[in-house]
């Protein structure tokens, strides 16, 4: 009888202790996006945010926030190479546009032009991405470490409670 007390109690507080952690989870999946400089980097879109075919702003998804010009500067002089990825980029245009805009042009990142919000960068190509013109927009995000659940822990505790109610029988 006490074993299956213990056990449910360790099972209901399993349940509560998962659910507590699910608002860590990202919405968007790890192959959609680089971590660099403690900071998640998305290709978003073909299309600038001033655009009417701009992505859904960087809220839509939690934590992901417009780039500052500082690291639109870095994303240009160190991180386009790991973008295009030989040819495969690494973008999350589905989980920020309507179907008919998903995909990135590759041409657009390689010339630098690229945007975040107001902070337009075109690296002296002299491209004005403002309405229609197509500057790639990029988003941020904090890097954030995931905890080792709770879960973990009172799983641990159980088994030890378990062992010791053992050798007590």
């Amino acid at each position: 009888m006490k074993k299956l007390l213990l056990v449910s109690v360790a099972a209901v507080l399993l349940m509560f202790s998962t659910s507590s952690n699910a608002g860590l989870m990202t919405e968007l999946p790890e192959d959609t996006y680089i971590t660099e400089n403690g900071l998640d980097w998305t290709w978003v879109s073909r299309w600038g945010t001033g655009s009417a075919l701009a992505p859904e702003l960087p809220t839509f998804h939690a934590g992901w926030r417009y780039a500052t010009t500082a690291e639109l500067d870095y994303l240009f002089e160190n991180l386009v190479a790991l973008f295009l990825n030989a040819g495969n980029p690494i973008e999350s245009t589905a989980y920020w546009n309507e179907p008919s805009q998903v995909g990135v042009n590759q041409g657009d990142l390689s010339a630098g032009y690229i945007m975040s919000g107001t902070n337009i960068m075109s690296y002296g190509n002299g491209l004005n991405c403002t309405g229609s013109t197509p500057c790639d927009t990029f988003y941020v995000r904090g890097s954030v470490e995931v905890p080792v659940p709770a879960s973990l822990a009172l799983w641990v505790l159980a088994l030890v409670a378990l062992r010791s109610v053992r050798k007590k029988a």
